[in-house]
């Protein structure tokens, strides 16, 4: 994190700290872009990624959140500029995103609502 708001905000997160700016340190923390590496890392911890997926509603389950350093939204329009082309020229499947531990709790936190849908639907067939 010091290294992140040293490089995108020239803060020193020592005299954030010590002249107690929580407000600021905070929102400098929350401005920090997807490419950060602090960023990166709460998208791979575990207990960060369900509290994520906890809170999101059905319309943004959706959304992609993978973020990791070399995600920058150029990547992410010449990847899908690539599957559009791809598509286009009838291949299957799309070019391989990064997955971080968000990505993998929302496809869990996905198939256990599946799966709880069917036990309440067809008990015989949960099984």
């Amino acid at each position: 994190m010091r290294a992140d708001l040293a490089a995108f905000f020239h803060a020193d997160l020592a005299t954030l700290w010590r002249g107690k700016r929580w407000r600021t340190l905070l929102d400098l923390v929350s401005m920090l872009p997807k490419a950060s590496r602090t960023v990166s890392a709460l998208a791979n911890d575990p207990e960060y990624a369900r509290m994520v997926v906890a809170q999101l509603s059905e319309s943004e389950q959706d959304e992609p959140l993978s973020s990791l350093e070399e995600q920058t939204r150029l990547v992410c329009v010449m990847e899908d500029l690539y599957d559009l082309i791809a598509a286009s020229l009838g291949q299957k499947g799309r070019y391989p995103r990064p997955t971080t531990m968000i990505d993998i709790e929302r496809k869990r936190s996905t198939s256990r609502k599946a799966f709880d849908l069917i036990s309440q639907v067809a008990p015989w067939a949960a099984n």
